[in-house]
């Protein structure tokens, strides 16, 4: 939490190494999703996650070697303690919310850009500490990304129905995307028979809907974040990408 909290006031580690000295332990306590694949309700939590902690510990304070000792290894919770050749100790702990549909909060931070948006249920969203919002720019002059498998001929067809309609741009990161349209600078995201996983769309989810967007699955009023296909977009583009009655309504 302290690292989270300081790294919109200044994203430079070694700023904070010469105010605090050499980082000497790191804690961290994460909440995931329902499992959505049945083999994950078994012991999924470490074998899924444990290997991206331990990447953002070495992207963070560079890599070194390390012994780990795993004190609970379950469906439902996990928690591992360890320590780096360099003497740093660290602590991991996961939760799964075993109800849950939707992600109470959210948070993504680029270290390329040093940005770091968070996004709570109705709470709104922000980026570096300060709110933002989507854009209310219609269709015609909109810039959406499309994520779609174009090995198929419905999708190649509602593909190019949406690059008629305005300009279709990608970035190959939908985290990255959802921080566009939630700023503004981008006015959607569509998702149909996509490559990801829950885990990739459902946070962003809701960063936009806390940025003032809209989104739900195609062909629906509503979200969840296991049906990957889905409308993310300001107000304005949803309802024109959403209505039943527009050029798109066929190849939902």
């Amino acid at each position: 939490m302290w690292l989270k909290s300081k790294l919109h006031e200044d994203p430079k580690l070694d700023l904070y190494r010469g105010l605090y000295g050499k980082a000497v332990s790191f804690d961290f306590d994460f909440s995931y999703h329902k499992p959505s694949n049945e083999w994950k309700h078994t012991r999924s939590l470490l074998l899924d996650h444990l290997n991206h902690e331990v990447d953002l510990v070495n992207f963070l304070f560079g890599i070194q070697g390390f012994d780990a000792w795993k004190l609970q290894d379950g469906f439902d919770h996990y928690e591992v303690v360890g320590k780096r050749d360099d003497g740093m100790v660290f602590h991991f702990r996961g939760t799964r919310r075993l109800a849950a549909h939707t992600y109470p909060e959210w948070c993504r931070y680029n270290f390329v850009t040093y940005e770091l948006f968070v996004a709570e249920l109705g709470k709104g969203a922000t980026r570096n500490g300060e709110r933002i919002h989507v854009s209310e720019r219609p269709l015609d002059q909109a810039y959406i990304s499309v994520e779609t498998d174009l090995r198929t001929p419905r999708s190649i067809k509602a593909y190019t129905t949406i690059r008629e309609r305005c300009i279709v741009v990608s970035t190959i990161s939908c985290g990255y995307e959802y921080g566009l349209i939630a700023q503004g600078k981008l006015e959607g995201r569509v998702c149909f028979d996509p490559f990801g996983c829950d885990w990739d769309y459902g946070p962003g989810s809701l960063l936009v809907t806390e940025a003032g967007g809209r989104v739900t699955n195609i062909g629906s009023t509503t979200y969840g974040h296991c049906n990957h296909n889905f409308i993310a977009a300001n107000v304005p583009v949803h309802r024109e990408l959403s209505r039943q009655d527009s050029e798109l309504a066929g190849y939902w």
